[in-house]
């Protein structure tokens, strides 16, 4: 079996996973509930983007020694993967409850956390893994992402720093200090660096999304719009400020604007012009797809889903942009629907794309069809009697109660790394 599982180890680390893949599976033949060669195995299928079969693999593995901590620590890499960290951080504080002691085990939880975006939470617990082991270089970038989320600066160019001494020929390394330097608005070094791990790590998808990112930072529009995408990062300016404003308004017009022909008119259009700025920022880094899919450098950077994501928004816009007009010049059902409907989904898909599997974007489709739906029910609305009063009060709730489910869950940033 050791020959078998060093084989396979030696071939997922030059990343040639179809034939660890065999390598294991012939181990298995012979040691069929051997815990370390499921797990093994899960690991394995979830680089070969299998992600049912490596999650099923990693949970054979912890009930076939529920006391390895090992086991636990598979699965909650493999599910930090597949995009699920809630899952992931249950799994891994197994993993720690029962070996405190090891800095792989709180490296994979501040991974987590970085996921989730809870930035203090992943700093305290990278400086736990770095308490033990101070050359965990996956400790070291999640130090390093929580640090710039944080804007502390500085304190994250150090720790990246630090990671690149550790392995200055790591993948991982490379993508964590792009983007330690692209939220720190060196966007040109910080394409050198996504370059450098896609050189060393073709099948590494998060150095493909920030290269995109850093080639349209070149753009100097998109880099205004980048600098605002990093504040709100870092102080979640649509939840504290954009939900409470969309409430402020909606209730405006509902409680002042009843027999008040020119409080309802300067709440219309302070609504308008609202939701015309929800609009753009939701839709600026797809309809930003959309221009760099016409640079035949960023045709070869952008993945399927960015072109799909890129090519829809486009649409809506267009829709936005004929409707809406048309909607208050010449207010029909048609009109206002089109111009209503473009906008939820406008909004929407900023969220719904981001998700990385097909599950996740159906809770999130669900929770768009009942905010929709409670939208148009606060409002008592329905198709044969929507005005265009109704439809932007609808839109102002529609707004709040999408900020209200979308707050807590913000962008990916990268899984964490097998050792």
């Amino acid at each position: 079996m050791s020959d078998y599982l060093a084989r396979a180890r030696q071939l997922m680390d030059h990343s040639r996973y179809d034939l660890a893949e065999k390598e294991l599976r012939e181990a298995m033949d012979e040691h069929p509930e051997d815990p370390v060669l499921v797990a093994e195995l899960g690991w394995c299928l979830s680089e070969l983007s299998r992600t049912a079969e490596a999650i099923e693999m990693c949970q054979r593995a912890t009930a076939l020694d529920p006391v390895d901590p090992n086991g636990y620590y598979a699965l909650a890499s493999v599910l930090g993967n597949a995009g699920r960290p809630d899952e992931g951080l249950r799994a891994i504080h197994e993993a720690i409850r029962l070996d405190p002691s090891d800095a792989r085990f709180h490296s994979v939880a501040a991974c987590l956390h970085v996921q989730r975006h809870n930035w203090r939470e992943a700093l305290a617990a990278a400086e736990m893994a770095l308490a033990i082991d101070a050359t965990d270089d996956n400790a070291l970038n999640a130090r390093a992402i929580a640090f710039t989320a944080l804007g502390k600066s500085e304190h994250a160019m150090v720790s990246s720093s630090d990671a690149m001494a550790v392995s200055p020929l790591d993948d991982q390394n490379h993508a964590a200090r792009g983007y330690v330097l692209l939220y720190s608005g060196d966007y040109v070094e910080a394409e050198q660096h996504f370059r450098e791990s896609l050189r060393l790590g073709p099948n590494y998808e998060y150095p493909r999304y920030g290269l995109a990112v850093a080639i349209k930072a070149r753009n100097c529009l998109y880099r205004i719009a980048l600098r605002y995408f990093t504040w709100e990062l870092r102080h979640r300016f649509l939840f504290h400020v954009f939900l409470p404003v969309a409430c402020a308004l909606a209730l405006l017009q509902m409680r002042f604007s009843a027999g008040h022909p020119l409080v309802q008119r300067v709440g219309d259009w302070l609504a308008a012009a609202f939701i015309c700025l929800i609009v753009l920022i939701s839709s600026a880094e797809h309809f930003s797809d959309a221009i760099l899919w016409g640079n035949r450098e960023g045709r070869q950077v952008l993945s399927a889903d960015q072109k799909l994501a890129a090519a829809v928004t486009v649409l809506l816009l267009l829709v936005f942009l004929v409707s809406a007009p048309m909607a208050a010049l010449a207010p029909s059902t048609a009109n206002l629907g089109a111009a209503g409907g473009s906008t939820v989904l406008i909004i929407a898909a900023r969220r719904l794309w981001a998700r990385k599997n097909f599950r996740q974007r159906v809770r999130w489709a669900l929770i768009l069809l009942s905010s929709t739906y409670l939208s148009l029910a606060i409002w008592s609305v329905n198709l044969h009697q929507l005005s265009g009063h109704h439809l932007m009060n609808a839109t102002l709730v529609f707004i709040a109660l999408w900020h209200v489910a979308t707050g807590l869950r913000l962008r990916y940033v990268g899984p964490s790394k097998k050792p």
